[in-house]
Formats: structure tokens, sequence, C-alpha cells
């Protein structure tokens, strides 16, 4: 056999590994994507607590911190992951915005606090807003529930913070606001007498 042939044949072989094992390396990596931003999470150690008064948490249960603005692609927001389902609260007394359902941010509405001159933009609510554009909402009021809709990988919320009064303000980070913050009660329940402690440990997952 010609050394050049076989030469040629053992190019064409590692070239063929070497696509196989990048194909295997893609699947993983998209099949395992909602798996992955859940093993990156920072959970709030043990539970965040129930609060009497706002602000609060914008979804009604302790979530588990996926991607944030250090994600990269254009990602403005942190993404809260919970059940399917699980109410999603005004964080402060607002006014809507606006609310609407796109490829990207699936079914999203936006509420604007005056005493905080800041917008929180809420993406992938399972349904559309329970809320229209205009109407004064109270803190830990329901806008609607936590989902998958859009451009999406796993049941989250992706929370927004804005400065001042537009969806597409200057973008700030959540998770100094989300810090400390406690769950809105549900209609009826008794709120935590203790306060959240703002100093409580964070556990990184």
């Amino acid at each position: 056999m010609s050394p050049h042939r076989s030469i040629g044949k053992n190019v064409l072989f590692t070239t063929g590994l070497a696509a196989v094992s990048l194909f295997v390396s893609f699947a993983s990596t998209a099949l395992n994507r909602p798996q992955t931003a859940r093993a990156a999470v920072a959970a709030v150690s043990p539970t965040a607590p129930v609060t009497a008064d706002g602000p609060y948490l914008p979804l009604r249960a302790t979530p588990e911190y996926g991607d944030g603005l250090d994600a990269g692609r254009g990602h403005e927001g942190q993404d809260l992951f919970g059940p399917a389902g699980t109410p999603l609260v005004a964080t402060r007394d607002a006014v809507v915005l606006e609310t609407g359902s796109d490829g990207g941010r699936g079914n999203f509405v936006a509420i604007y606090s005056d005493e905080a001159d800041q917008t929180y933009n809420y993406f992938h609510m399972i349904a559309p807003a329970a809320v229209s554009k205009g109407q004064s909402v109270v803190a830990g009021q329901a806008l609607g529930g936590l989902g998958c809709t859009g451009s999406c990988w796993g049941d989250h919320l992706h929370f927004e913070v804005h400065a001042g009064r537009s969806p597409y303000g200057p973008v700030l980070s959540p998770v100094p606001y989300l810090h400390g913050l406690g769950q809105a009660p549900t209609p009826g329940q008794a709120a935590a007498v203790e306060p959240v402690d703002p100093n409580r440990e964070v556990e990184i997952r």
C-alpha cells in the first residue's frame, strides 16, 4: 500500500472521530441545558420567609438562581427557577406599563414603581398577564404564573430591573435588589413575625 494512501486514511479516521466527539458534546450540552442552569444556582438558604410588607420577591416561592447578567448573549436579567404555575407577584406598588407575548419574551408584563423609580420586567409567564396596561397594582398582587413561553429552557421567571419608567431603560443587576426580600403572603396567610435578615448566608450549589 502506498504510504500516502495510508496517511490519508489515518487523517480521515482521525477527522471522523473528532466530528463524532464534537456532535456528542453538542447534543449533551443541548439536552442538559436546563439542568446546567439549575446546577449553577445560588439559592437562598434555608427558605425565603413570608413577610408582612413589601417589597417582595417577584414569585411566591423560594427561587433557585440561574443565569444572570454575567451569562452574556444580551441576557439582561436574573433567571429564577421554580415549579410551573408558581404565582408571580408585584414586587412593589406599581403601575403596569405593558403586557404582551412574543417569540423571545413569551408572555410578559412590565411594571413601574414610582417610589423606587424602577421598572421590573417579568418574562416567560405560563399564560398572558392577569393585569392590563395602565392598571395600578399593589405589592404582592398576582400578575400571572411562572412558565416557559418564548425562548426558554425550563420553567423559570426571567426578572429584569431597569432604571426609570421604561422596560428598556438602563439595565440594573437584579441580585442586589432581590437579596434580602421575602415572599408575599397568600390571601389569608399570616406573615412571619421576624423580618428578613438581609445578611443571611447565600448557599452556592
